[in-house]
């Protein structure tokens, strides 16, 4: 897959809970990666996308509460 879509690690598919979550969510899904019109199913690269994503959210609302109270 593309550089944007990476694979996802071993820990990911060895039980993370919140890869496992969004896996069990869309793994039904058939996506259009590049608004071209054509969808495929989805893939562990997928998931990933989305982790990663759910992730970077995480981490911003941790830094912002430690500057909070910090």
């Amino acid at each position: 897959m593309e550089k944007d879509y990476p694979d996802p690690t071993p820990e990911m598919l060895d039980g993370d809970p919140l890869f496992d979550a969004i896996w069990g969510a869309i793994k039904g899904w058939d996506i259009s990666r590049h608004n071209d019109g054509m969808y495929s199913g989805t893939s562990g690269n997928d998931v990933r996308h989305i982790y990663d994503a759910i992730k970077a959210i995480q981490v911003k609302r941790l830094r912002d509460v430690s500057e909070d109270t910090g």
